[in-house]
């Protein structure tokens, strides 16, 4: 009889063991999401969350981040990507998690000299910051693409995810209102995204997407839309027609995942520039925007009411709890999606 219960004993303590020193990718419950190719779309610190979560759940090599340029810019001569450098930094374990971009422990002491010398000084460079971005344009203007260039960087910081551009040429965000037109960073930086928007221009000259990004959507078992700004992160992506044909190819293996909880917007202005255009701003109108490239959206358990709308546009619906105030629900919410969508 004990010799029974012994057995038992030892099984019970041998599990919990187990599940102690497997890593997460190899956990029962996320079997599914072994060697399973995981691309994502983001811009911003939202999109950004997601990754975070995504990253401590699956294998590095399983992982790859497109990510938005259209608010990349120029500033005292120098390249800046803002939404590159925050997924970058952020799965180097080197961003300041309090603003969500930037360098943890970060000095502006070039950038007070700057002002002294009567430069512009809205735009905020960090000391450790501007080393990237001496690199970056260094590298750009010896003719590598804004690809490699992105590669090469994250090999100096370790970073073993893939991150990529979704085109290596140029696409600009503008924001008109009724007195002047401001770039991404004028409006969302210099002003804190008060103006009035009136519409939104998507200047991207021919742009193509690269080669890497469309292999890595084609090889991918699941494209997942992070929670970023649809008008701001997304639709500058999407202005690269290219990608909007690859991902209304790839449809069925499409998600979205919104940044919108009722109709405000988790961060930033997503819900409020929706509102100056017209648009629905809560999950229903972002179901409408994105219904012809995803076939799943992933909301909020509060907006458990508008299920069946997102049904009737298309949708199968997760509904999931979304904030990501803190890492462990960043990885609860990735680990989530994840069975809620991949298939043994």
């Amino acid at each position: 009889m004990w010799n029974k219960y012994l057995v038992h004993i030892i099984s019970l303590l041998t599990i919990k063991i187990s599940t102690f020193l497997i890593p997460n990718k190899e956990l029962p419950a996320l079997n599914r999401a072994v060697n399973r190719k995981i691309v994502t779309l983001t811009g911003g610190v939202g999109g950004t969350k997601l990754i975070h979560g995504l990253a401590a759940t699956v294998a590095p090599e399983d992982l790859c981040c497109i990510v938005n340029i259209g608010d990349d810019d120029v500033f005292h001569g120098l390249n800046i990507s803002p939404d590159l450098d925050t997924v970058m930094y952020t799965l180097a374990g080197l961003s300041d998690s309090e603003k969500g971009w930037g360098l943890m422990g970060e000095t502006f002491n070039a950038l007070d000299s700057l002002g002294v010398l009567g430069e512009d000084t809205w735009f905020n460079i960090g000391d450790k910051d501007i080393a990237t971005h001496l690199v970056r344009t260094r590298l750009l203007n010896e003719g590598q693409s804004l690809t490699e260039v992105t590669r090469y960087l994250c090999s100096r910081l370790g970073v073993e995810v893939d991150i990529m551009p979704v085109s290596n040429d140029m696409v600009a965000t503008v924001l008109n209102n009724e007195h002047e037109s401001l770039s991404m960073q004028e409006y969302f930086v210099r002003d804190r995204n008060s103006p009035n928007i009136t519409s939104i221009e998507y200047q991207e000259k021919g742009a193509s997407l690269s080669q890497e990004s469309r292999q890595a959507i084609e090889r991918a078992d699941l494209v997942i839309i992070c929670p970023s700004n649809p008008l701001l992160s997304i639709a500058p992506m999407l202005a690269v027609r290219e990608l909007r044909d690859v991902l209304i190819r790839h449809k069925d293996k499409t998600l979205c995942v919104s940044p919108l909880i009722g109709k405000k917007s988790i961060t930033g202005p997503a819900g409020k520039l929706m509102t100056q255009l017209g648009m629905e701003s809560d999950v229903l109108g972002l179901g409408r925007f994105y219904q012809n490239i995803c076939s799943t959206i992933v909301i909020d358990n509060s907006d458990a009411d508008t299920e069946s709308g997102l049904v009737d546009l298309g949708f199968s619906v997760i509904m999931l709890p979304i904030i990501m105030s803190n890492d462990e629900q960043k990885k609860a919410l990735a680990e989530s999606i994840l069975l809620g969508t991949l298939h043994e």
